[in-house]
């Protein structure tokens, strides 16, 4: 029972901390947070919280829970940090004359967001999820491992396209770098099985070697 509010408890904390720490980054000067800001901003990285919660899950069902429920709660700490920076705040331009009077808070605009993302968290969650926990636990983890991977190198290779062009250097240097290790990370899945197999080769064939032979029976001449 400890180890299950552990891991819950562990799963909300993580939530929090992504979901606050991409608005919060958000205005840093230093190039190091900045990269982190758009690390922690980038879809790949809550679908690898999802993922990596599921594989914590004991259960499959547990972890299509908690892919979801942390999804959902990161998107409410994101856009509640978001609306209290400012973000959705509006002007009504009926009375250009006392601009200060005229903003307001847009409650369409802060719900519309926070609910269409939760939509995409309660439909993506599941399946992050249990992408994890089958990556743990599934008798075949090879195209699991590959989930997250293939979430960044997509993600990163559309947003260089549609932004490295103008895109700040900083920008450019931290997708990129993504990328490449995108690609490693799925070059290291897909050797993974191969290499397993040949680590247990050697171990098999020394086992075998090392067990002492069995005395052959007597033949009725030796008796």
């Amino acid at each position: 029972m400890r180890s299950t509010w552990f891991v819950h408890g562990s799963a909300v904390a993580a939530t929090l901390l992504l979901g606050v720490s991409g608005p919060l980054l958000m205005t840093a000067q230093a190039w190091p947070v900045q990269a982190a800001h758009l690390v922690l901003s980038a879809g790949w990285s809550w679908a690898a919280l999802a993922f990596g919660l599921g594989t914590r899950a004991r259960s499959l069902a547990g972890s299509a829970a908690l892919g979801t429920y942390a999804l959902v709660i990161a998107v409410f700490a994101y856009y509640l940090v978001k609306a209290a920076q400012g973000q959705f705040e509006t002007m009504d331009m009926s009375d250009p004359a006392d601009p200060a009077a005229a903003t307001y808070f847009s409650w369409h605009g802060f719900l519309s967001a926070t609910l269409l993302w939760s939509l995409y968290a309660c439909l993506l969650g599941p399946l992050l999820g249990m992408a994890g926990y089958a990556a743990r636990r599934g008798p075949c983890r090879t195209p699991y491992l590959w989930v997250v991977p293939a979430v960044a190198v997509a993600e990163t290779t559309l947003r260089l396209g549609a932004e490295g062009a103008w895109a700040d250097p900083v920008v450019v240097a931290t997708w990129t770098t993504v990328r490449v290790l995108a690609v490693l990370a799925l070059a290291a899945a897909t050797a993974r099985p191969f290499v397993l197999r040949l680590r247990s080769r050697p171990a098999a064939a020394r086992d075998h070697r090392d067990t002492p032979a069995r005395p052959a029976p007597p033949t009725p001449e030796d008796r």
